[in-house]
């Protein structure tokens, strides 16, 4: 009897965060949060010589999504995301960050043209033409151009091999974007994935830094 209590009690209390998630994804109440991407040298602009380490300078920042419950408890991503795409809900996370981006970062970003903001989709969401039509159609609203936001391709169980998400990473290429692939060398990020992707940016995982 004891066993069967605790088991419907953590039974109910998923049910009730996955509605309150549903509503905070239907009433665009997820926030995001900006992470740095420090530049700490390279080549300068014109490719003339190496810049001073010395001088770090950010270029560009990648979107970090956040939530906080109804009742001012802040839940990790690490346990609402998993529970966004097993209930089939990417899309709508994608749709909820983009807006959140705009309407909160549209202003600043127009105002450093020369920095990007790194937005994490999957296979799912770059296959989902009509996802695709409202990204844009929110991009152009709030006058941002592609070049801005790098697509960060993330690990799923879909098809990176379909026509589907050949194509829309075609679609988002042509518009402006670039492609990243996030912690090279670990799960599925390597170097036939790098093949078949051709990304522009490639982050390594630590662990070969190290």
């Amino acid at each position: 009897a004891l066993v069967f209590a605790l088991v419907m009690a953590l039974y109910l209390r998923h049910f009730s965060l996955m509605s309150e998630l549903r509503r905070a994804l239907r009433t665009r109440s997820l926030t995001i949060a900006l992470q740095p991407i420090v530049d700490v040298g390279g080549k300068n602009g014109d490719g003339s010589d190496f810049r001073d380490i010395r001088t770090p300078r950010v270029a560009g920042f990648e979107c970090l999504v956040r939530w906080t419950r109804e009742d001012g408890t802040s839940v990790s991503p690490s346990v609402f995301v998993p529970m966004i795409e097993s209930a089939g809900l990417g899309s709508e996370l994608a749709r909820c960050v983009v807006s959140s981006l705009v309407s909160s970062f549209g202003e600043t970003l127009r105002a450093f043209p020369d920095v990007y903001v790194s937005l994490n989709l999957t296979s799912a969401d770059i296959a989902d033409a009509k996802l695709l039509d409202e990204i844009e159609r929110m991009l152009s609203t709030a006058h941002l151009p592609a070049t801005q936001i790098v697509v960060e391709l993330t690990e799923s169980r879909g098809d990176e091999s379909s026509s589907a998400v050949a194509e829309g990473l075609r679609r988002l290429r042509s518009a402006g974007h670039r492609l990243s692939i996030d912690d090279f060398g670990t799960g599925a990020s390597n170097a036939s994935r790098l093949a078949s992707l051709s990304p522009e940016i490639v982050k390594v995982d630590r662990s070969f830094l190290l």
